[in-house]
C-alpha cells in the first residue's frame, strides 16, 4: 500500500493550510451534546457535504441537521473567474486521533488518480483530536488542475506513514455559472 504523503509528494500537490482552508471543530456540547447530535446528524456520518455558505457553529443538533439539510447543494459555479470557494461540513466517521488531517481532492474523471492516491489538491489541516463535526472553507482554482464541468471526489483522511483512515468523503460538481 503507498502511503498518502508519498503520492501526494510525488504529485507536488501538498500545500500548506492557507487562512481560506482553516477549519472550526463543532463542539458537541454547543449543539446539544454528543447524544443528541449523534441522533440528528446521523445522515452525515462519513460524509462531506458543500453547502452555499459556511455552516453556523451555534446550533443545536436538530436545527444544524436542518439547516445542512436546507443549505446543501451538489454542484458549486465559480465565485470568481477560474475559481470556486467550497463550504464543506462533515461527520467524521471516527475521531481523527491525531492534530492533522489531509483534505483530498481528486478529478473523478481520472480514477487511476485515485486507485494511485495522487490527489489533484491536498491540504494538512489542523483539527481537535477528538472532532467529530468539521466545517471548513476552501478556495480552489482552474490553475490548481480543477476544471468546470468536471466531478470530485472530497476526502477528510488521517494518516500516518504506515496507516490511512478515511474519516469522511462526499463529490461535489464544478461548473462554470448557476443554473
Amino acid at each position: 500500500m503507498k502511503d498518502i504523503r508519498d503520492s501526494i509528494e510525488a504529485v507536488g500537490a501538498v500545500r500548506a493550510a492557507r487562512a481560506a482552508a482553516a477549519g472550526v471543530a463543532i463542539a458537541l456540547a454547543a449543539i446539544g451534546g454528543v447524544a443528541a447530535a449523534a441522533g440528528a446528524l446521523s445522515a452525515y456520518n462519513g460524509k462531506v457535504v458543500n453547502l452555499r455558505e459556511s455552516a453556523p457553529t451555534s446550533l443545536d443538533a436538530k436545527d444544524m441537521a436542518d439547516w445542512v439539510k436546507a443549505n446543501r447543494v451538489t454542484g458549486r459555479a465559480q465565485t470568481a473567474p477560474g475559481e470556486w470557494t467550497l463550504n464543506l461540513f462533515t461527520v467524521f466517521k471516527t475521531k481523527p486521533g491525531m492534530p492533522k488531517v489531509m483534505l483530498l481532492l481528486y478529478d473523478k474523471k481520472d480514477p487511476e488518480s485515485i486507485k494511485k492516491r495522487e490527489p489533484i489538491e491536498a491540504e494538512e489541516i489542523t483539527v481537535p483530536t477528538d472532532a467529530t463535526l468539521f466545517t471548513t472553507t476552501v478556495t480552489i482554482t482552474e490553475g490548481m488542475g480543477f476544471n468546470p464541468e468536471h466531478k470530485y471526489l472530497i476526502r477528510f483522511v488521517a494518516a500516518t506513514s504506515k496507516t490511512e483512515r478515511i474519516l469522511s468523503e462526499g463529490e461535489i460538481a464544478l461548473v462554470k455559472s448557476a443554473p
